[in-house]
């Protein structure tokens, strides 16, 4: 499930920097075995291999991780900095877009816990214009779930 939202996502990715001005999405998507109640610093270091200090953890719900990635995809920004506008405006970003979000919602509608936190240091990325990280627990296992925009 993680290996084809991930795909996606890099597929959307690489759309929206193509024709973009000074504009990149990055998501980080690591399925972790058994490790499901670890502490959020070990599971997003576990999740990238470098140390991580996570703040401001908050529990969430499904809702709130499928609202996070639809205001990124639909994020337009100025003239100044943008993702592509033309792949925004096709149907094939509308049909990419719908696909991901049918595959966040398989993972995350059956989660037992979320929980929604912030990244001071260790950001696998480097966060300009929006940014979201989520951990979805589902049995024994962790979803890592990070994306960003930068210029």
């Amino acid at each position: 499930m993680t290996a084809s939202l991930r795909s996606t996502l890099e597929h959307i990715s690489l759309q929206l920097f193509a024709g973009s001005m000074n504009y990149q999405v990055s998501f980080l998507v690591a399925e972790l075995k058994y490790a499901a109640g670890q502490s959020l610093q070990k599971l997003r270091q576990s999740a990238t291999g470098k140390p991580a200090f996570p703040e401001d953890s908050l529990s969430a719900n499904s809702s709130d991780v499928v609202e996070a990635l639809r205001d990124a995809l639909s994020y337009e920004r100025d003239d100044g900095s943008h993702p592509s506008r033309l792949y925004m405006q096709s149907p094939e970003f509308r049909h990419d877009s719908d696909i991901a979000i049918s595959q966040l919602r398989e993972l995350v509608d059956s989660a037992d816990t979320i929980i929604s936190f912030s990244l001071v240091e260790g950001h696998p990325f480097y966060p300009v214009f929006w940014d979201f990280a989520f951990v979805i627990e589902k049995g024994d296992d962790a979803v890592v779930f990070i994306g960003s925009s930068s210029d």
